[in-house]
C-alpha cells in the first residue's frame, strides 16, 4: 500500500501524545496496522479526525509506487567489507548479483 501515517504520528507527537492514547476510539489491532502502515477503513480515519480535530491529510500521505526507489535489475551491487580487527589490511571489495527471477 501507498499510504503512509507518519503524518498521524508526527502530529500526536507535536501534541504530546501517544500512540496508546488513540486507543480511546481505535481497537489495538487497528492501532496495530496504523502503526505497520496496513490497510484502515476510512471510518478509523473518521473517527482518528475527530478525535484529534484534524483533517485525513493531516494523518496520511499516498506515495505513489512509481516514486519508490527501483534498483537497476541488470547492474552488480558492489559493497565494502573492512575487516576490523586487521587495520593494516586494505579493504576487500565483493560484488553482490542477484539471480535472475524464474519466470
Amino acid at each position: 500500500m501507498s499510504i503512509k501515517y507518519y503524518k498521524l504520528f508526527d502530529l500526536l507527537n507535536r501534541r504530546g501524545m501517544k500512540k496508546t492514547d488513540l486507543l480511546e476510539v481505535v481497537s489495538a489491532p487497528t492501532l496495530a496496522k496504523l502503526s505497520k502502515g496496513k490497510t484502515v477503513t476510512t471510518e478509523v480515519i473518521s473517527n482518528i479526525c475527530n478525535f484529534l480535530n484534524c483533517q485525513p491529510g493531516d494523518l496520511m500521505e499516498y506515495v505513489p509506487d512509481t516514486q519508490k526507489q527501483e534498483e537497476p535489475k541488470d547492474q552488480p551491487h558492489t559493497i565494502q567489507l573492512i575487516r576490523t580487527e586487521e587495520p593494516e589490511r586494505k579493504p576487500t571489495t565483493f560484488q553482490l548479483v542477484r539471480p535472475e527471477k524464474q519466470k
